[in-house]
């Protein structure tokens, strides 16, 4: 019995680490893979729930102990085995404290039928929004809006623009979801409901090509400039300290602009955003340095959205799946890990 649900979480795609939480009894740890997991962002993970026409053993429990036929995938076991078991899931509540756990239906509701509508900042952004005119569906937050679409079974998928101060204020625009480079804060998570990261981004220093930034001294005498509203804002002004104001732009176009007419030295960006900037400036901008600590971005819906657990379940998968990873490589550069290995760490001492 034991090794047959491990068989099946397994083919829906189940990590090996979930399946395997040795502390609790088997068909307990089955049915907590299965979609009795603690609620989101509790520090137990979500499960990645099956999906499609076999949602997984909890409910063809309930269809079992119902009377109702279990499906073909699950034919071959007792059901009269399986309400015992469903007995078990719900007095062990997966270790929470509190007894019940609500099984998340993994459902994804959008406000477009067939449509998935994303949120972000601005269009183009390099490598994560390419200009549709040069490269239909490019870029690395364009193709994951993609996959989330198949995912949920939706057709299309429409993007709309919103300000970084809208979405960081839980505007989302009337998207479903926003994938905008977020990252997750205290003050954010008041009115948005974060997935798990998608992709790390320590805050890094853009430069034109010859200046160095070899500690926090030299790096303190520079002339920054950074997109206003973002964590990027926070992470300069407390990491670094600079001797003159740093210039609250409008956006990234607005502060590399500004590097390259050598208004300001250094721009502070997310780390893969800095990466593949420099990349495509032809050797005139370098990734100077990265800041300590890891301002990872993530996607978010509105706070208390009935599609937050299918959201966290789904990066969930592309994480276990390779799909980040293949996306990483495709618009971040093929090198992208060993390059962000090459950037170096600047010692703020904070």
């Amino acid at each position: 019995m034991r090794h047959g649900f491990v068989s099946l979480l397994s083919d829906s795609g189940a990590p090996l680490e979930h399946i395997s939480m040795s502390s609790w009894p088997a068909p307990v740890r089955a049915g907590c893979r299965a979609g009795a997991v603690p609620p989101f962002g509790s520090g137990v993970s979500p499960s990645d729930r099956p999906s499609g026409p076999h949602t997984g053993f909890v409910d063809a429990a309930r269809r079992a102990a119902g009377g109702v036929t279990v499906s073909r995938r699950f034919r071959t076991l007792s059901a009269t085995a399986l309400v015992p078991l469903a007995v078990l899931l719900l007095i062990a509540g997966c270790g929470r404290p509190g007894g019940l756990v609500p099984v998340p239906a993994g459902e994804f509701t959008p406000v477009a039928p067939g449509t998935l509508t994303v949120a972000t900042i601005a269009v183009p952004t390099p490598g994560f929004w390419e200009d549709p005119a040069a490269t239909p569906g490019g870029g690395f937050e364009e193709e994951l809006a993609q996959r989330l679409a198949a995912r949920f079974g939706l057709d299309t998928v429409r993007v709309v623009e919103v300000p970084l101060e809208r979405l960081a204020a839980g505007d989302l625009g009337g998207a479903d979801i926003a994938l905008a480079q977020l990252t997750p804060t205290a003050r954010r998570a008041e009115v948005l409901d974060f997935s798990v990261p998608y992709l790390s981004a320590r805050p890094t220093a853009l430069v034109r090509s010859g200046t160095g930034i070899p500690d926090v001294h030299t790096a303190r005498g520079l002339r920054w400039a950074v997109t206003a509203g973002s964590t990027l804002l926070a992470a300069l002004q407390e990491q670094i300290r600079p001797a003159a104001p740093a210039i609250a732009t409008s956006g990234q176009d607005a502060s590399v602009d500004m590097l390259r007419a050598g208004a300001v030295d250094a721009v502070l960006l997310d780390l893969p955003v800095a990466m593949v900037l420099a990349a495509r400036s032809g050797g005139t901008l370098a990734s100077a340095a990265q800041l300590p600590g890891d301002d990872s971005i993530a996607a978010a819906v509105p706070r208390s959205s009935p599609n937050a657990a299918a959201l966290d379940t789904a990066i969930r998968r592309f994480t276990t799946d390779g799909t980040l990873a293949e996306l990483a490589d495709r618009w971040l550069g093929d090198d992208y890990p060993e390059a962000v290995a090459d950037v170096p760490l600047l010692r703020t001492g904070a």
